[in-house]
């Protein structure tokens, strides 16, 4: 795994059609640590050489299999509420809130293999930021910037006070 995880970084650094296969490749792993790296060191590789092309099925596939992990997560949020509640947010708390932002994360990046980087990566900062204002400010930038089958998924997701109806939404999708 170490290696794995190394390697994306190494590769992340060296330009090519080569090295994109195989970073794309490892978009599928089931390890969401090797395919965070994955969808670092190709955002990288997309700012540094723009040329870069990246397989737009598996982007989409990393994309779905995130937004579903986002929606397993508001589902645990809603099911374990009552046990978050109380004097402080305790661990459990934490933990199901670490998912959602490493989730957030890794969506963000996926999107940035289909759509210019930049304004992913400034829609990111903003939803992810706390901040009630930035964060509508950075789903503005999303809504603006999607396809109209991405929005529909994405920007519910990513949304706070769009929970429940996250957490019960559960069908497939595919971009148009």
């Amino acid at each position: 795994r170490e290696i794995r995880i190394q390697a994306s970084r190494v590769l992340a650094g060296i330009p090519g059609a080569l090295t994109a296969a195989v970073l794309v490749a490892a978009l599928d792993d089931a390890d969401a640590e090797i395919l965070y790296h994955a969808l670092k060191s190709l955002n990288r590789l997309r700012r540094d050489h723009p040329d870069t092309v990246v397989d737009a099925a598996a982007a989409e596939r990393a994309l779905e299999r995130e937004l579903a992990g986002l929606r397993t997560v508001a589902a645990a949020k809603i099911d374990l509420a009552p046990l978050i509640t109380g004097d402080g947010p305790g661990l459990l708390a934490a933990a199901v809130a670490e998912r959602r932002d490493d989730g957030i994360e890794r969506v963000a990046r996926a999107l940035g293999l289909v759509y210019p980087l930049s304004d992913m990566v400034h829609a990111y900062r903003a939803v992810a930021s706390g901040d009630a204002s930035a964060r509508t400010s950075g789903l503005e930038l999303l809504d603006n910037t999607l396809s109209a089958a991405h929005r529909r998924v994405v920007i519910p997701a990513l949304d706070p006070e769009a929970l429940p109806a996250v957490a019960r939404e559960a069908p497939p999708w595919r971009a148009d």
